[in-house]
């Protein structure tokens, strides 16, 4: 029978009984252009045809992300959701604006216009129903610099909330989806969705929110790759309506493939907000960190409209 050395004699072991001084000995007689196997260098494994497509696939995605998050930042509504809805049959109107002072100077890849000296204009009536549901919409436009009124898209949107409040009425919850058609010069991607969750919170004076947004485009390079765009609110409030706080907003790109921190968005913004029985005024400045914008002021005005009356139980002297 052969017999097998174990190479690495330091540790003195041996296999089937061959004595150390016999394996030394006849380690002593190999050709000195032998190599014991521990020491030689192992043949590099080649990558398959199918590790090379994926690696080019995933390299293909980050590049295609972030040219994506550079150009396709929604600028139409700069806001971070609560958690309430409209009372059923409630009517409602906002008007949302902003004014990039400081953007981008040229044209995109991509064909998206340049945002400097732009002025943001959004038109979104909603109507709330069934008590714990909000339908609403978007009418967008941009009024440019040299003084043309562009068409920029509309938008549809459903948000829904937990019924109750939680934790003794501190914890809010709610969800709104929304799907969207906008003009190649404003969205290159054009077709796109957005799941917006919804979580905040009131604890004495202190309010915060926040929106973990998934936003998936329908068409371009990285369709299908929900993108990862949060959103979050801290504010004080100084009366029952009149509040002061930071918003913060960022684009971090497609959950499978996050950008690097040079190629990711990131904006904050100063707040002022004044709610009142028929009206809602909230006032923003802001800039870009990072790969964002530069500065730029917004501000949304809503007006909310009494809706019916609630039913009155029978007996009751509002029902006389």
């Amino acid at each position: 029978m052969r017999r097998r050395i174990l190479w690495g004699g330091r540790s003195g072991r041996k296999e089937k009984g061959l004595p150390r001084d016999a394996a030394r000995a006849l380690w002593g007689h190999m050709p000195t252009s032998v190599t014991p196997p521990s020491h030689r260098r192992r043949p590099r494994r080649r990558r398959t045809r199918g590790e090379w497509r994926r690696a080019a696939a995933a390299l293909g995605l980050l590049v295609a992300a972030a040219s994506s998050r550079a150009e396709a930042q929604d600028r139409f509504e700069i806001q971070v959701y609560d958690s309430e809805v409209a009372a059923a049959g409630e009517p409602g109107l906002e008007l949302h604006t902003n004014y990039v002072a400081r953007g981008t100077a040229a044209a995109s890849a991509g064909g998206e216009l340049p945002t400097r000296h732009v002025l943001h204009l959004t038109l979104e009536p909603h109507i709330g129903l069934f008590g714990w549901g909000e339908l609403g919409g978007y009418l967008q436009g941009a009024l440019r610099p040299e003084g043309a009124f562009d068409y920029a898209g509309v938008k549809l949107r459903f948000k829904a909330k937990w019924p109750s409040r939680l934790l003794d009425g501190v914890v809010g919850f709610a969800l709104n989806a929304e799907v969207s058609a906008v003009p190649a010069a404003y969205e290159p991607n054009r077709w796109g969705t957005e799941l917006r969750p919804v979580i905040d919170a009131r604890v004495g004076r202190l309010y915060a929110a926040l929106n973990p947004i998934l936003s998936t485009d329908l068409s371009g390079p990285i369709a299908g790759h929900p993108q990862l765009d949060p959103a979050a609110k801290l504010a004080f409030f100084a009366r029952p309506e009149l509040s002061a706080g930071v918003e913060y907003y960022a684009g971090l790109g497609p959950l499978d493939g996050l950008l690097p921190a040079s190629a990711q968005t990131h904006n904050l913004y100063a707040v002022l907000d004044l709610a009142g029985d028929f009206f809602d005024v909230d006032l923003g400045v802001g800039r870009g960190l990072a790969a964002g914008d530069g500065w730029v002021a917004k501000a949304i005005v809503g007006i909310h409209p009494r809706g019916p009356p609630p039913p009155q139980p029978p007996g009751s002297a509002a029902a006389r």
